[in-house]
């Protein structure tokens, strides 16, 4: 169970480790090309398709959950029923998202152009994206099979390929004189080979022999996925309003140009906090299999072990982002995106460091069947973000929207820890000292020591930071190697080593 785990969260992080190397190229690139009012707009449209997926009435976590399950019980017919179900599902949903976007294209392409504007770009804008969700619904079913079957290294591989031909090929494009149109076909055309790759590997026999037989379409097995879909549908409103709810206020109150001056230090945190979302996806399947089989103590020491050390891994980033943020949007992007982005790169960062506390709780409950528990925090925290965003973004503008989230995650965190320890069965107090205890003191030194370190040398360019980074990193491994990895797990990590090496 731990190797396929740990197997699995390495593969996810090279993805995000490759992605936030090409967010590193590209987004000055991208910025440059399409100017401000472009590409708040990009990020405008991008939230709007966001919320189209809610339109799988959370069809793909049970997707993940039932593969896992009838994989976990050998019941091939169930799996054979469930893809070619979920399958057509699937592909009705994004036949109505095609022609949503087609019908905003042919009648009122004009709401996204600038007063004054030529409109008829914005008809292929969203004729490409409508093109895009056709197929991408479809292929989040073939992602969400693999992903319960746990081949989240084969998702990724074909994520990586995509990713870094599809970037390339943008990069070149957008720094020879082309636009908007040309980040939106490129961005089409990666998302849709890489769900077809994902699509096409399920007929081998392989990767689950899977064949498109109607007779296998079952009304029961739809009521099964919609009603575990259904009650996570809720949890999926929450999570996908405060994913793009901050976007979409700025730019009905501040204006699409106003957008970046957010996004770009949102987007760099996202994809730090994107490295836990990956890692934790494949505990999903893992805890579904364990419930199953009604394993609970393994499944109690793999939440617990494993959140210690995601937890170990994120939070020395989200700090080191948090105080270097500042010198970094400078030499990056320039010194007005540092000046107007610093303040909610820190607010970001903590807010984010407090949210990922508890990273596997999502996975845990879907995991178990809880969603019930899931829909109450994630309702709960996107009421107290939305309620603090109205009050806050008119007196304070984009610091506003980040200090929103930051009140969202301190209000709910508590509650969320408690949902978590009443599933797993143990105290509070027990579970805060297993999952955090060891972590305080690093983090802490880690914290200081950069902070003594940016004051005297005052980092500038790349050089510079990347010192300061590598010497607050030796310093938290220096205090975390010994202080936070039990005997026990450094004879485990030994004996991994070993065999490594043996082989």
């Amino acid at each position: 169970m731990f190797s396929k785990l740990i197997k699995n969260s390495s593969s996810n992080v090279l993805v995000m480790a490759v992605k936030l190397a090409f967010t590193f190229l590209m987004t000055p690139a991208i910025v440059r090309a399409l100017g401000n009012y472009d590409y708040g707009l990009w990020e405008i449209v991008f939230s709007v398709v966001g919320y189209m997926g809610l339109l799988d009435i959370g069809m793909r976590p049970a997707v993940v959950r039932y593969v896992a399950k009838f994989q976990a019980l050998e019941d091939k017919p169930s799996l054979d029923s469930l893809f070619i179900t979920s399958l057509s599902f699937s592909a009705l949903v994004g036949l109505v998202g095609c022609i949503s976007l087609l019908m905003w294209a042919k009648f009122d392409p004009g709401v996204l152009a600038e007063q004054g504007a030529d409109s008829s770009r914005y008809v292929a804008f969203l004729s490409i994206i409508a093109f895009q969700i056709l197929i991408q619904f479809p292929g989040y079913v073939a992602d969400c099979i693999h992903a319960g079957y746990q081949r989240y290294h084969l998702l990724n591989l074909v994520n990586i390929l995509c990713t870094v031909i599809g970037n390339s090929v943008i990069y070149y494009l957008l720094t020879h004189g082309h636009g908007l149109l040309t980040l939106a076909l490129g961005n089409a055309l990666g998302t849709v080979v890489r769900y077809l790759l994902s699509f096409v590997l399920l007929f081998f026999d392989k990767y689950g022999g899977f064949r498109l037989h109607l007779k296998n379409l079952s009304f029961d097995m739809m009521k099964l996925l919609l009603n575990f879909g259904g009650k996570s549908f809720a949890a999926s409103i929450a999570s996908t309003v405060s994913g793009s709810v901050s976007t979409l206020m700025i730019g009905f109150f501040l204006g699409p140009a106003a957008i970046p001056f957010y996004a770009i230090p949102s987007r760099l945190i996202s994809y730090l906090s994107g490295i836990s979302t990956t890692v934790t996806n494949v505990f999903m399947p893992a805890f579904s299999q364990l419930h199953s089989l009604n394993q609970r103590e393994t499944l109690n020491s793999t939440y617990l072990t494993s959140t210690k050390y995601i937890c170990s891994f994120m939070f020395p980033l989200l700090i080191g982002i948090g105080l270097l943020g500042k010198p970094f949007l400078a030499r990056w992007m320039g010194a007005e995106y540092a000046d107007k982005g610093a303040a909610i790169l820190y607010l970001l960062s903590a807010a984010n460091l407090v949210f990922l506390m508890n990273p596997l709780f999502n996975q845990l409950l879907t995991g178990i069947n809880k969603v019930e528990l899931l829909v109450k925090i994630r309702v709960l925290s996107t009421v107290i973000l939305v309620i603090s965003i109205l009050l806050l973004i008119k007196p304070f503008g984009t610091i506003g929207v980040a200090v929103a989230f930051l009140i969202m995650t301190i209000g709910s965190k508590p509650f969320e820890i408690s949902y978590t320890c009443r599933a797993l069965g143990m105290t509070y107090v027990d579970f805060i000292k297993e999952a955090y205890s060891r972590l305080l003191l690093p983090n802490l030194s880690m914290a200081v020591i950069l902070l003594i370190t940016i004051n005297k040398i005052n980092p500038i360019d790349y050089s510079e930071i990347a010192l300061v980074s590598m010497i607050g990193a030796i310093t938290y491994l220096m205090i975390f190697i010994p202080m936070s990895i039990t005997d026990e797990e450094k004879l485990i990590l030994l004996g991994k080593i070993r065999n490594t090496c043996s082989k």
